[in-house]
């Protein structure tokens, strides 16, 4: 089952040039990963000079399962296909550094809370 706090592989986006397979964070709730065809997601990156204070969160190598460190693109949500999901997730990131994703989403849409 898809899950909140997972971080899978997503399928690129051909149609926009992007055919390498990114990993994420599913960030929708569960009962949308349960009965939508579409989950939201954070993308994650390996660049590390994306980080942006606030907006992004970093996460370390094997966090999640990452095979890299991470930067967590908080910024940039996106609605996905779940067809556009690797069934298998790398793992799930822990609940304190999921708060720390939703702080920063909070803040990129211009809520503080």
């Amino acid at each position: 089952m898809i899950r909140q706090r997972q971080i899978h592989l997503r399928r690129g986006h051909k149609a926009f040039g992007d055919t390498k397979n990114r990993p994420c964070i599913l960030v929708s709730l569960d009962i949308q990963n349960l009965k939508s065809n579409s989950i939201i997601v954070v993308p994650c990156s390996t660049n590390l000079a994306f980080f942006v204070p606030h907006l992004r969160v970093l996460l370390s190598k094997g966090e999640g399962g990452l095979k890299s460190d991470s930067i967590a693109i908080c910024d940039q949500l996106a609605a996905v296909p779940k067809a556009y999901l690797i069934p298998e997730p790398f793992g799930m990131i822990s609940v304190s550094r999921f708060e720390e994703i939703q702080q920063a989403i909070t803040a990129s849409i211009g809520l503080i809370l």
